[in-house]
């Protein structure tokens, strides 16, 4: 299992509100929402065991549109007698 530190920016108030709502997520069972197996800390080190999924990261989809866009937008911006 790959191990990954999410959660080092947690505060002790944002973690208040938020375990709730993780807990309610923890619940949902739904192709499109991953699935969370636990919430916990160890040695003041917050974190969720969540299910592996592979593929690209949002970062990396985002980047993939906004270049797939200047593309889209350069091509455009000429004129046809270019």
């Amino acid at each position: 299992m790959a191990q990954r530190s999410i959660l080092p920016f947690m505060t002790s108030k944002y973690l208040g509100s938020s375990t709730q709502a993780l807990c309610a997520a923890s619940a949902l069972d739904h192709p499109n929402i991953v699935t969370i197996f636990d919430i916990s800390e160890v040695e003041g080190l917050h974190f969720i065991v969540m299910q592996f999924v592979d593929g690209k990261t949002l970062r990396e989809l985002i980047a993939l549109a906004d270049s797939a866009s200047a593309r889209s937008s350069t091509s455009q911006s000429r004129s046809p007698t270019d």
